[in-house]
């Protein structure tokens, strides 16, 4: 998109990874070329994906997680069909992400304190996760607030928020069994608060 800003190119695609569990390379418009930022998941080298349309680049580079490359306009769509056939013969063997949570949480008794000590794990990575907790359904007493039609909010124990981004076009709550969440602070005109971030939801058989 030319919208897209080459500086948060590599924040985007580490997000699309996370949702959907793929290779993800994302382009942003520079003069006549396409700067990319790539990142993959376990058992996929995102940069021997990237060499098989090497001809077609103007540099590249990067190890198995992550890489970046520069691309001619005019050799977009040659470059795309190369990338996605690679990516699809490297993911065969790819295994699904397992989900690794610390305990369950009550946010109830979560205060500044406890959030503060995670936080000093940071930074967060691929050799080092962000601590992820369980938040179960039963904790969630009241129906989440639909914010500009794609988000949820709820607010739990000791007036805690969570929010699930882009969760409501296509969570069906009375499937839920509880949320995967990560611990942080949001501030807002001076004022921090302690805020949970859905990354995963359990189902039945999940």
């Amino acid at each position: 998109s030319p919208e897209f800003h080459e500086g948060i190119i590599g924040i985007v695609a580490s997000r699309l990874v996370e949702r959907y569990h793929r290779p993800v390379l994302v382009l942003a418009e520079n003069g006549s070329a396409f700067k990319g930022s790539a990142r993959s998941i376990e058992g996929v080298n995102v940069t021997e994906a990237i060499a098989t349309g090497g001809h077609l680049l103007e540099q590249f580079g990067g190890h198995a997680a992550a890489a970046g490359c520069t691309l001619p306009k005019p050799m977009l769509d040659e470059f795309r069909t190369l990338f996605v056939e690679a990516c699809g013969r490297l993911c065969v063997a790819a295994e699904p992400p397992a989900l690794l949570l610390e305990d369950q949480l009550d946010p109830a008794t979560l205060d500044d304190a406890l959030v503060e000590q995670l936080l000093h794990l940071e930074p967060f990575g691929q050799d080092n996760e962000s601590p992820a907790f369980l938040v179960s359904q039963d904790q969630v007493r009241e129906a989440p607030e639909v914010l500009k039609e794609r988000h949820l909010k709820w607010r739990l124990g000791s007036g805690i928020e969570m929010l699930g981004w882009s969760l409501a076009e296509h969570l069906d709550l009375d499937t839920v069994e509880g949320y995967s969440v990560r611990v942080g602070f949001n501030e807002f005109r001076g004022i921090r608060r302690i805020q949970l971030t859905v990354q995963d939801v359990r189902t039945p058989g999940a």
